[in-house]
């Protein structure tokens, strides 16, 4: 999906992903899942279930999150390459630092060897990268 440059699609599915995942953890605690389509319920449900601690609130969109981060309620953290995608003059980047150093994000991948696909991702992950 991200290789033939759909990265609308390539959101959707990975948030469907996240949705099964807690679903799936939501019904092993045999408890029923939040039907409402809210990933924000259905996360809120998960987190409680297993007692997981959070500051962070989840948004509904990208364009949910920006205005948290405008109102001053929230914040986005993002790579150097994903930082592009969100222009906006109400939102300054800052980048992370651990004693003066930029904070760098390590991506590995792991394949099948003599791949075809795996060749295609490689060279795709060196141009971008």
């Amino acid at each position: 999906v991200i290789l033939d440059g759909d990265f609308d699609s390539a959101i959707t599915k990975s948030r469907t992903m996240l949705e099964e995942v807690m679903i799936k953890g939501i019904e092993n605690k045999n408890e029923k899942p939040s039907e409402s389509g809210n990933i924000n319920k259905l996360y809120n449900q998960f987190k409680d279930l297993y007692q997981i601690g959070s500051q962070f609130i989840a948004s509904n969109s990208v364009e949910e999150a920006a205005l948290l981060v405008a109102s001053g309620s929230g914040y986005f953290i993002l790579n150097e390459n994903t930082v592009r995608l969100i222009n906006t003059a109400d939102l300054q980047p800052l980048f992370l630092l651990d004693h003066g150093q930029l904070i760098k994000q390590k991506i590995m991948a792991f394949y099948k060897s003599n791949s075809a696909l795996s060749s295609e991702f490689i060279k795709l992950l060196q141009q971008e990268y």
